[in-house]
């Protein structure tokens, strides 16, 4: 019964989607760091006001798990 052994199972789709999930949570979470620290950074140098540097970080924060978690999909698609 070899055959069996490239069958995909639930079990491994529902650990695939568990394993999506939590990379997604994760980078998620991360971008809120990131923006905090991005934010931090803005206004301790007095590059921007405090009020600005809010409002460009919120805008921004939606576009960097997307762009992140696609250039790690690329990279595993890839082989590297």
């Amino acid at each position: 019964m070899p055959f069996l052994l490239n069958t995909p199972t639930l079990a491994m789709g529902i650990f695939l989607l568990l394993a999506v999930g939590l990379t997604l949570a994760f980078e998620v979470i991360n971008g809120f760091h990131d923006t905090a620290n991005a934010v931090a950074t803005l206004i301790y140098t007095h590059s921007l006001p405090a009020t600005p540097a809010v409002v460009w970080s919120g805008l921004w924060l939606p576009t960097a798990p997307g762009s992140r978690a696609g250039r790690c999909a690329a990279c595993c698609w890839r082989g590297r």
